[in-house]
């Protein structure tokens, strides 16, 4: 039972790790993309 459970523990700190690599992933393009769109207003802004 003990084997099991330290199993299953392994496994989910596995799936977790990659879940957190994905949402770090995520995050970063998020940004990025939040730049780019920053940036694209800038001359926008300056002819006002």
């Amino acid at each position: 039972m003990t084997e099991e459970i330290s199993l299953a523990y392994s496994n989910l700190s596995g799936v977790l790790e990659d879940e957190i690599k994905i949402y770090r992933s995520l995050l970063e393009l998020v940004r990025r993309e939040k730049e780019i769109l920053i940036e694209a207003k800038i001359p926008e802004l300056e002819e006002n």
